[in-house]
């Protein structure tokens, strides 16, 4: 039985599942993924998945992938195919899906359903360890996700082989490097919210209800205006050794000459703050800001 690697280099296709940055930790079960042999069995493992969506139509599939995938199988498990060189277990894990199957997978999905498979071969790449993603012609290392995204056009090289279990016979695909080629309309997990809400009856509003925002709501909900008293970056007023309440000025002895008194001094004003009065300044001492001042009228 032979489970040596043959380098693969596939056509271009899409990016229609999975991502080649993101780990996984659970399988498509939601099991947590772990180690099954050896003396680390049993500990938590990442895996990095993802598939690739090529056409039907393209000549260089048959060559340059189903070819090896074949080669490698049949090295693997040679008792496994006939003398007319086609695999006798129907449960064979060829990595391959028909994008126009209408026979439900074991998560009960139909792969014609799926955006992106109808009239492609979808191949699924699994490995231990992140492919490293480049520009077109490899002429840059990409690091950041946002750059390669689900529907995007990518090639893949990697290695094909058999997985040396008699049990449950396959082959694995592994990624060394992806390729961003090209990009297309992005695919999202879910339905869109367009297609839910735009195609469903039209909502009517319940009694009580106002097609428009309420003036109260709208100054409630302002995001300019935060509670003062929540407010992170200031200090709770009572607590401020900074900021002393206002006391009440001494009273003020009439001047000998009743015809000319003096002046009244300028009133000041004060802010109420949790039960005390406190000017401007003091506030601002305190590590207020003028926003919050004037939100206290």
């Amino acid at each position: 039985m032979s489970t040596v690697k043959t380098d693969i280099l596939t056509p271009v296709g899409r990016l229609v599942a999975g991502d080649v940055f993101k780990a996984n930790t659970i399988d498509a079960q939601g099991r947590p993924l772990t180690i099954k042999t050896g003396p680390n069995a049993g500990q938590p493992r990442t895996e990095y998945f993802f598939t690739v969506a090529i056409p039907k139509t393209d000549p260089a599939y048959n060559t340059e992938v189903l070819a090896k995938l074949q080669a490698a199988a049949k090295a693997g498990f040679p008792t496994l195919f006939g003398a007319d060189g086609q695999c006798i277990r129907p449960d064979f894990a060829w990595k391959i899906v028909d994008g126009d199957s209408q026979i439900p997978n074991q998560n009960n999905t139909i792969p014609a359903t799926k955006e992106g498979y109808p009239g492609h071969w979808v191949l699924s790449f699994k490995g231990g360890f992140a492919p490293k993603v480049y520009s077109k012609g490899g002429e840059a290392v990409i690091v950041d996700p946002e750059q390669v995204k689900r529907g995007y056009y990518i090639r893949v090289y990697g290695s094909v082989a058999a997985n040396g279990d008699m049990s449950k016979p396959g082959v694995f695909l592994n990624p060394n490097m992806v390729e961003l080629v090209g990009y297309g309309e992005e695919i999202t997990s879910g339905p869109d919210g367009a297609a839910v809400f735009g195609n469903a009856p039209a909502a009517n509003l319940p009694a009580g209800a106002s097609a428009t925002p309420v003036a109260g709501a709208a100054i409630a909900q302002a995001p300019a205006v935060a509670p003062v008293v929540n407010a992170p970056a200031v200090a709770p007023v009572a607590n401020a050794p900074a900021v002393a309440p206002v006391v009440n000025a001494p009273a003020v002895t009439p001047a000998p000459d009743f015809l000319n008194p003096p002046a009244a001094p300028a009133a000041v004003k004060t802010y109420n703050v949790q039960g005390a009065e406190y000017t401007a300044e003091q506030l601002k001492g305190g590590g207020w800001s003028d926003a919050q001042i004037a939100a206290l009228g």
